[in-house]
């Protein structure tokens, strides 16, 4: 009886260890769902309405029935886009815009991203 008892009690130690060994591993792997810290962005100064912010907003942005001014905003107003920018960031890091037409690439999405934290310049 006393070693049933033992054995009992030992295969019950283990079986805890086994499954607080297997917990853990768990929780580390949902840790780190969110995959790994995305690069810094590294911006270039000189990044401006005109030059890279508008062409971008035009070919993507500015058409009939989305942001032409007559159905939305009017996104090649740059008093319009300074206002929203922040808004238009977010919306384009995101991917929820634009939300008709072909995606932004990844360049065109972190010139907006330096536009935006560079104070939007004109």
């Amino acid at each position: 009886m006393y070693i049933e008892y033992y054995v009992f009690w030992r295969m019950l130690r283990i079986v805890c260890i086994l499954l607080m060994a297997s917990v853990s591993c768990v929780s580390h792997d949902l840790n780190n769902l969110s995959g790994p810290e995305p690069e810094p962005l590294v911006c270039d100064p000189e990044v401006s309405w005109q030059n890279d912010i508008l062409p971008i907003m035009a070919s993507s942005c500015a058409n009939a029935g989305c942001h032409d001014g007559i159905t939305r905003r009017d996104w090649m107003d740059y008093d319009e886009v300074k206002r929203y920018a922040a808004s238009i960031k977010q919306r384009t890091v995101d991917r929820s815009m634009p939300f008709d037409g072909p995606p932004l690439s990844q360049e065109q999405i972190n010139l907006i991203a330096c536009w935006v934290d560079a104070g939007a310049p004109r």
